[in-house]
């Protein structure tokens, strides 16, 4: 996962979401990650599946196999499969 626009990298998805402030886009690869999903900020944010390895180019989906619960701010999610 990276930080669009940033040097920042996480090894999973949850891990990103301590990093990340308002307004910013957390992008994810287009591969299948199984853990479950709970930001923890009180912000809006948006959450982009399918980049490729360099996260120049998207050109799929990514799938989540867990669970996604939002209690605090809002995400905008893109490209992204929960099962």
């Amino acid at each position: 996962m990276k930080i669009e626009g940033t040097s920042l990298y996480y090894t999973s998805i949850q891990s990103s979401f301590s990093g990340i402030v308002a307004a910013e886009t957390v992008q994810t690869q287009g591969i299948d990650f199984a853990e479950d999903l709970n930001p923890i900020q009180d912000i809006s944010f948006k959450l982009s599946g399918g980049y490729s390895c360099d996260y120049l180019l998207n050109p799929g989906f990514t799938t989540v196999n867990g669970t996604l619960t939002i209690k605090l701010g809002t995400m905008t999610i893109d490209n992204l499969i929960i099962q």
